[in-house]
């Protein structure tokens, strides 16, 4: 496996481990870059059918020269007026099934206020179901409530299961 993903995932296991959790991750394929922007990458991730050995799907989202001409420019207007305009990942919200993070560089904005690393932690807590909120309570909450989905009769044992952005149970594989 790649160390980068390695060392991703060790970073993220570091904070499971906080909840009795283990993400495994699972490469299932390498492919060129759906699309520029994230919600190209999002967009292509839901048309993606979730294997029967994958729980979530996460594309590591590598660096193009395009990259390199947003973020200086994004840097501009961050520099200019203080607005961020590049997104270091995201999640989905139907299901909170599948996402993608900035894993194979670090840009300028990283090193100022995140890392790979940080990144794949905040959207992994979006994919066990948390949202964002100021304190971690409401996050804390969720996860109990996704552990005790585990006891669903009605959960695919096979899945570990989450609860989307609006409360819904996710307790299959979504399609």
């Amino acid at each position: 496996m790649d160390q980068d993903v390695t060392t991703l995932f060790e970073s993220w296991n570091e904070e499971l481990k906080l909840y009795q959790l283990k993400a495994i991750p699972r490469i299932l394929f390498e492919t060129e870059r759906p699309g520029f922007y994230g919600t190209d990458i999002l967009e292509y991730m839901m048309n993606m059918r979730m294997s029967e050995e994958c729980d979530r799907l996460l594309y590591l989202k590598g660096r193009t020269w395009g990259d390199i001409v947003f973020e200086i420019v994004t840097l501009g207007i961050f520099v200019g007026v203080g607005l961020k305009l590049e997104l270091q990942g995201a999640v989905e919200g139907n299901t909170n099934t599948r996402g993608y993070i900035k894993a194979k560089y670090i840009s300028t904005i990283q090193l100022l206020f995140t890392s790979p690393n940080s990144t794949l932690v905040h959207e992994g807590y979006h994919l066990l179901g948390c949202g964002h909120q100021l304190f971690m309570k409401e996050c804390y909450e969720r996860i109990r409530d996704v552990k005790l989905l585990l006891t669903d009769p009605d959960r695919d044992p096979n899945f570990f299961p989450v609860i989307n952005s609006t409360g819904k149970k996710i307790l299959k594989r979504p399609n």
